[in-house]
């Protein structure tokens, strides 16, 4: 399993490594930046180890959450019956393309919520690990601290399975979820145009992790902005592209360090 899981995810890194530096390179948001030249190795720290952690976390969640709700005895026949077709009910008889849409809303209103909380007090320690990087691009979609990650997108589809549906629309999705989170964050200079209150682009993103002072505290939406207009927190200057990303205050630049520094005074 971990040598198909490596072999995965290199396939995938060399793919997103050739997409987004030539974009990069063609339609830039900030000339100058280069990926590999900002803690390079706290990135592939992240890459490689927080999916193998998440991962397990992730599965024992959804499996002990249809265990309590719906009593499963962990037989095999029922756990993927219960996998391929969800647990009963209105949303899990909606065919699986109506499923997925609503999942999209659903879980994108729950996770701008969930970010606009991880921007105050304590949870912002945790949050801060992935708003790090002072040159943001592609690579650092993956670093979210564990804590963060469980309760947003690991708790996202807990919820989802405790409604109703069926596990195989987030199988489905996964590969496009990813693929978006690394285009949003990818340093390229696209707006979406007319578009812009409607999907997520990657300019909307970068204003995200500015600095407080610029528009660091706006756009919140992992994909949908008109959840920021509706509340207030839409922010993409006309003409105007972001320039200057990270913390304003001391972190450490190390993976382990990262991982503690919500712990430490």
């Amino acid at each position: 399993m971990l040598l198909h899981y490596v072999e995965e995810l290199l396939i995938f890194l060399v793919c997103s490594c050739l997409v987004f530096s030539l974009l990069s390179l063609w339609m830039p948001c900030n000339r100058g930046i280069k990926w590999w030249k900002e803690n390079i190795w706290t990135d592939f720290s992240f890459i490689f180890l927080m999916p193998l952690v998440t991962r397990w976390v992730y599965f024992y969640m959804m499996m002990g959450a249809s265990m309590v709700l719906y009593g499963f005895d962990l037989s095999e026949d029922d756990f993927f019956i219960f996998y391929e077709e969800g647990a009963g009910g209105v949303v899990s008889t909606q065919p699986l393309w109506l499923q997925a849409v609503l999942y999209l809303f659903l879980s994108d209103l729950y996770l701008y919520w969930v970010h606009r909380l991880f921007h105050r007090g304590f949870l912002w320690k945790f949050h801060a690990v992935h708003h790090f990087p002072k040159q943001l691009d592609w690579i650092h979609s993956f670093r979210f601290h564990p804590i963060n990650f469980w309760l947003a997108f690991t708790l996202v589809d807990v919820l989802c399975i405790m409604i109703g549906f069926s596990p195989m629309v987030m199988v489905e999705l996964m590969v496009l979820n990813k693929f978006y989170s690394l285009m949003v964050h990818a340093n390229v200079n696209w707006t979406f145009g007319a578009f812009k209150y409607i999907l997520a682009s990657p300019v909307f993103h970068r204003w995200h992790h500015t600095r407080y002072d610029e528009g660091g505290n706006k756009n919140f939406a992992p994909t949908f902005p008109i959840l920021d207009v509706i509340f207030g927190t839409f922010y993409m200057p006309k003409g105007v592209l972001p320039e200057h990303y990270g913390v304003d205050h001391p972190m450490p630049a190390d993976p382990v360090g990262q991982l503690f520094y919500p712990f430490s005074r």
